[in-house]
């Protein structure tokens, strides 16, 4: 992480800095004037301010969410420590081994939906790191194997969170950066929803101020709406978060589980190549369409 800051910060004054001048049209969308075009503007940024980024963050606008996430990890994490001491939690899994070791492949796709919902509905995805111990021990009690459990549960709710249903951390941002009323066009997005939930059962908003104003543009040019331009965003930003190495919720998620991230990209990769012809298929039926 540390290498691609630096990289980070060279690129920061190799590359120019610009912006697209912008206009609303008749119907109040934000687009890209064509006329006024793309002008350059100064770039970098003060090396004090590279060096403590990791801390400044944290007194940005925005950063409420980033501190709640914090501590609502530090103190989920203590419950679990508590409830792991006392033994309520071996109580618990035995207790949910009993009543359905009979129906196990049930109480898989019900903790499967309920991962994708929450990630598609409400944007949940780093607050699931807590919970993927106890799906990987429930796995585990229930005869599978840990990877079992961190499908279940990760790799579900990056599903879910990808589709973005009604997801405010990257449609929501990116549709408000692109001009486009807040959740518009879900049904396509419920559409990936479905597809994506049919074919898995056997920071989205920091990526969105950084690309949605790179690609809304270049997609303008070659007369891609912009609405497109949110869902292949969305896709992208959610498979890649439950494969990349840099996702610091898969890497603690899958330590969690004693999972290394080698045997992880081998159980998963023919879902992600999956994934992604699926996704691809979609954005050509919605370019097709006009969506």
């Amino acid at each position: 992480m540390f290498v691609l800051m630096v990289l980070t910060y060279i690129l920061t004054f190799l590359i120019p800095g610009g912006e697209y001048a912008r206009l609303t049209d008749a119907s109040g969308n934000t687009v890209i004037d064509t006329e006024a075009g793309f002008s350059y503007v100064e770039g970098g940024i003060p090396f004090w301010k590279w060096i403590f980024s990791p801390l400044l963050v944290l007194s940005s606008e925005g950063s409420g969410a980033l501190i709640s996430v914090i501590v609502f990890l530090l103190v989920i994490g203590g419950v679990f420590n508590s409830l792991e001491k006392c033994n309520l939690m071996k109580y618990m899994l035995d207790r949910i081994t009993s009543r359905f070791g009979q129906k196990r492949y049930q109480l898989l796709t019900v903790i499967t939906l309920f991962f994708m919902a929450l990630g598609s509905f409400i944007g949940f995805f780093e607050e699931c790191i807590p919970l993927v111990p106890i799906v990987v021990a429930l796995a585990v009690s229930l005869g599978w194997d840990p990877l079992t459990g961190v499908g279940m549960s990760l790799l579900a709710v990056g599903c879910g969170f990808a589709a973005g249903v009604c997801n405010p951390f990257t449609v929501g941002v990116a549709q408000e950066l692109a001009g486009l009323p807040m959740f518009s066009g879900i049904w396509f997005r419920a559409l990936a929803f479905v597809l994506i939930m049919n074919f898995f059962i056997p920071s989205g908003s920091a990526k969105a101020f950084l690309l949605m104003p790179l690609i809304v543009p270049v997609a303008q040019v070659f007369r891609i709406s912009a609405q497109l331009c949110v869902a292949a965003f969305a896709f992208g930003d959610g498979f890649s978060n439950v494969f990349y190495p840099t996702n610091p919720v898969l890497l603690i998620g899958l330590g969690l589980a004693d999972v290394n991230y080698g045997t992880w990209v081998k159980w998963s990769w023919k879902f992600q190549t999956l994934n992604l012809v699926l996704t691809s298929l979609l954005l050509l039926f919605g370019m097709g369409i006009g969506y």
